[in-house]
C-alpha cells in the first residue's frame, strides 16, 4: 500500500465525511488489491467511493448509500453492478441465503416462512431495481417473521451480518411485516371460538371413552387393547 492510495482514500473519505479509521484503514487495503486486478471501466474516484462503501459494509457504521452513488458520478443501477463486480473481483461477494442467515442467528424454525417472505417481498419489487443480493434484505426477512411470531433472535449478529445501520434494518423490515398475512378480527373470533368449544368437548369425549371401556370390561366383552394383549399372550405359549 503506498502513500499515494493512503491519501487518495483520505481525499475520498472527506468527502463523504467518512471518519472512522477502521473503514479508513480497510479502504486503503482494499484499493491497493484493486490494483492488482483487471481494470474496470470506472473513474478512479468510482473506485476508491466503492472500496469506502465496502469496508464500511463490514462495520456497524456503513457510509450512506445514495452519498456514495451520489458523488461516484454513476446511475445507481450502474454504481450497483460496478460494487458487485469489485466485490466479486476481491473475493468479498459472500451472499448469505435466508437459511444461512436462520442458521447463524439460531432461529431455523421461521426459514420456511422467511424465504416465503422473501420471495413475496421480491415479486412485489420487480418494478424497481433493489440489489437483492444485500444481505439486509434476508436479514430483514427473518426478523419480520420472528417479530410477528415473537420469536427471541440474535440482534446484534443479525445486524452484523446485515451490513446496515440497525435503524436501517428496522424500517425495512417494517416494509416486509406489511406483507405478512394477518387475520382479519372476524377470522380470529371464530378461531377463538374452535378454540374455546374443543377445550370443553376434549374432556367430555375422552371421559364417554372412559365409560365405554368400563362398561365393556363390566359386560365381559374385551377391549381392543385387551384383544391384543390376549392374542399376544396366545401366540408366545
Amino acid at each position: 500500500m503506498s502513500e499515494a492510495q493512503t491519501e487518495f482514500i483520505k481525499g475520498i473519505a472527506s468527502i463523504l465525511n467518512v471518519k472512522d479509521e477502521k473503514i479508513l484503514k480497510k479502504g486503503v487495503e482494499l484499493i491497493a488489491l484493486l490494483s492488482l486486478k483487471p481494470q474496470l471501466s470506472c473513474s478512479a474516484t468510482c473506485k476508491g467511493i466503492i472500496c469506502l462503501d465496502i469496508a464500511s459494509s463490514f462495520t456497524s457504521n456503513p457510509i450512506n448509500k445514495e452519498d456514495a452513488i451520489k458523488y461516484s458520478g454513476c446511475k445507481k443501477k450502474i454504481y450497483i453492478n460496478m460494487y458487485n463486480n469489485i466485490s466479486k473481483l476481491l473475493s468479498l461477494d459472500k451472499v448469505y441465503s435466508v437459511k444461512e442467515i436462520c442458521l447463524l442467528t439460531n432461529v431455523c424454525d421461521v426459514k420456511e416462512p422467511a424465504v416465503k417472505l422473501f420471495d413475496k417481498f421480491k415479486i412485489k419489487c420487480n418494478k424497481v431495481h433493489y440489489d437483492f443480493e444485500h444481505p439486509m434484505y434476508s436479514c430483514a426477512a427473518v426478523w419480520a417473521v420472528c417479530r410477528k411470531n415473537k420469536i427471541k433472535i440474535n440482534h446484534a449478529r443479525l445486524v452484523e451480518i446485515s451490513r446496515v445501520k440497525k435503524t436501517e434494518l428496522d424500517d425495512l423490515t417494517k416494509k416486509f411485516e406489511e406483507l405478512i398475512e394477518v387475520k382479519n378480527p372476524t377470522e380470529k373470533k371464530e378461531e377463538k371460538k374452535k378454540q374455546k368449544a374443543q377445550k370443553i368437548v376434549t374432556p367430555i369425549v375422552e371421559e364417554q371413552k372412559t365409560l365405554s371401556r368400563k362398561r365393556k370390561q363390566n359386560s365381559g366383552v374385551m377391549t381392543d387393547e385387551e384383544y391384543l394383549e390376549w392374542k399376544r399372550q396366545m401366540l408366545e405359549e
